[in-house]
């Protein structure tokens, strides 16, 4: 069965698309997609059977392309589905690895400014103490603040940039004032990064799906400017987050230390830019680009993409997985590092690992034999190699 799309549908006339994503509505309707609406404000109010009440039932699964929502919420939006016999293409694990700098960090540790972060509850922030505690683990200099998902760059100097990570009074200021301004959009904690000078020109946005990249665009934030980064790093680490549907926001450092991860997002809440930005760009062969005066819309581009994508890979959709992903779609390594032994499959759906042993005494049954080398390869290899994705399921 091939996926259909979730949109939100427009605040003051509910049986209309969100005009904010008229693009995309029109390009799932000439691709002749199917298109549900769901009540975003519903959702965020609390009631997600009523925000997913015009979606029919069992009608298979959904990419969702909408407003930015909570783990929470998204979860609940998964369940709202549950009940009316349809799936989420991105289930929530992935989407809060994906869309959280806590999931996707560990996998991008090498390719983004070093990061720490804390719990922190909206309209609480973090005193003094633990602010300098948390700021010690990275080097001195000047940093950033932000939450999980967002920073308040528009508000650079007085919620956001901080001049000196060792100056617990200007830190403590900036703090303050992003929880300030974040109030009950804070979203999971405080994350503390070190400052990197990256050169005029804007990011590139990389759209990212089964591992390969599909589309790369302007950010939406900057537009006109359309910087062409290299890849081969990204996708590598793209391909251990074992998250299916992903974007990454790129940056050329000024130092010539290369181009940089700035933020890694879940690809269904991330938006597309507007103007001569919306112009698609190939991030290798075979993908289209409006460079060369044909014009691709990237909406087009992106929905061709997400329409073509099997829905083999979910729970309870399809009967199968991609090779090196779990019933979830999501990689087995990052799934086993999440969840806690189980004798069955939890109460609530999600899948549980049921045994863990050691891949060199191991048989690959019915597994991808060369898939299963790599993991050998990768599990034999000296301490000091292992990659830092990998060292969570170090023994010993």
């Amino acid at each position: 069965m091939r996926p259909g799309f979730l949109f939100c549908h427009d605040p003051l006339r509910p049986a209309r698309p969100d005009p904010e994503f008229a693009a995309e509505v029109t390009a799932v309707r000439a691709a002749g997609a199917p298109l549900a609406l769901i009540g975003h404000d519903a959702l965020t109010a609390g009631d997600p059977r009523g925000a997913v009440a015009r979606v029919p039932r069992d009608s298979g699964p959904y990419w969702y392309r909408g407003w930015m929502l909570p783990a929470v919420e998204y979860g609940e939006l998964a369940r709202a589905l549950r009940e009316r016999g349809c799936a989420l293409m991105t289930p929530p694990g992935a989407y809060v690895r994906a869309h959280e700098l806590p999931g996707w960090y560990p996998v991008f540790a090498e390719l983004t400014p070093r990061s720490a972060w804390c719990p922190a509850s909206p309209g609480t922030p973090p005193g003094t103490a633990a602010l300098t505690e948390l700021a010690g683990q990275l080097a001195p200099g000047a940093g950033i603040v932000k939450d999980h998902v967002k920073s308040r760059k528009h508000e650079w100097d007085e919620a956001c940039f901080v001049p000196d990570l060792r100056d617990p009074v200007r830190l403590s200021a900036v703090v303050r004032r992003f929880f300030a301004l974040q109030d009950e959009a804070l979203a999971g904690g405080l994350v503390v990064r070190e400052f990197e000078p990256f050169v005029p020109g804007g990011e590139a946005r990389v759209w990212w799906l089964d591992g390969e990249p599909v589309l790369v665009t302007a950010h939406p934030d900057t537009p006109a400017d359309r910087p062409r980064p290299e890849l081969t790093a990204v996708r590598a680490a793209v391909a251990v987050l074992g998250c299916r549907f992903v974007t990454t926001d790129l940056a050329l450092r000024s130092d010539g230390r290369g181009w940089r991860v700035v933020e890694v997002g879940d690809g269904q809440v991330s938006g597309l830019p507007r103007g001569s930005g919306g112009t698609a760009q190939a991030p290798s062969p075979g993908v289209p680009a409006g460079d060369d005066g044909s014009g691709h819309d990237p909406a087009d581009v992106l929905v061709r993409a997400l329409y073509g994508a099997p829905a083999a890979v979910l729970g309870g959709v399809g009967d199968g997985g991609a090779a090196g992903r779990g019933p979830d779609g999501c990689s087995l390594m990052n799934t086993a590092a999440r969840t806690p032994p189980s004798l069955g499959p939890p109460a609530d759906g999600a899948w549980a690992v049921i045994e863990a042993n050691a891949a060199w005494a191991s048989g690959h049954y019915a597994c991808d034999g060369d898939a299963a080398l790599e993991v050998l390869l990768r599990s034999s290899r000296p301490r000091a190699e292992v990659p830092a994705a990998d060292v969570p399921f170090l023994r010993g």
